[in-house]
């Protein structure tokens, strides 16, 4: 087993430790094709994108993802990243988006969580709260109907976009905080600085 293999492994681990609650996924849309992302080399729309996919993470109430996405072809093209975030269904959840902050909290009797992130220095582009079993069909087309609040069993949802020339590689940072003891005004300040952070990165 390869050194990749075994910190995938260890990402995955931590993951389901961490905030055990809380799951997300990343998806890359281009060209009305939908293809998930998964964690380490993806390979995608048959070689057109290469996309790099790193977890980094350093305490339990906070993980960071980093994706290193580039266009092999030679065009330029659209891409949309999905971010899906959603809370164990068995929880009596709640999930809002706060356009003003570009971030989505998510919430149940667990605790707070904040979702957002970033593709070269620029925030989140759609958001919204959909049905979890439902939604794929919904943004088919690439567009996250918009409805800012959900309860019960439904999927957090933002995307990041950019136009890249040929050949061109961007970096794109997801994220979630956590607050045990359901600070808004906490998740919110950490959240201001990690971007600020992250634009100069």
């Amino acid at each position: 087993m390869g050194v990749g293999t075994m910190n995938i492994l260890h990402t995955e681990d931590y993951l389901m430790k961490l905030n055990y609650q809380l799951k997300f996924n990343h998806f890359l849309y281009w060209n009305g094709k939908m293809k998930k992302i998964t964690a380490g080399e993806n390979w995608l729309m048959d070689g057109s994108f290469h996309i790099n996919c790193r977890y980094l993470h350093t305490k339990d109430d906070f993980l960071l993802a980093k994706l290193s996405i580039s266009n092999l072809t030679d065009q330029r093209v659209q891409i949309k990243v999905f971010v899906e975030s959603n809370l164990n269904e068995l929880k009596n959840n709640y999930v809002f988006v706060s356009p003003k902050k570009d971030v989505l909290f998510l919430t149940n009797e667990d605790g707070l969580f904040l979702a957002s992130g970033m593709i070269n220095g620029t925030s989140m582009s759609q958001y919204g709260v959909l049905k979890k079993y439902q939604y794929i069909e919904k943004i088919c087309d690439g567009v996250i109907p918009f409805n800012p609040i959900g309860t019960g069993n439904v999927v957090g949802l933002y995307t990041l976009e950019q136009l890249l020339v040929p050949y061109e590689t961007t970096v794109a940072y997801t994220w979630t905080l956590a607050s045990k003891t359901f600070s808004e005004k906490e998740l919110l300040s950490r959240d201001e600085q990690l971007k600020s952070r992250l634009a100069f990165s």
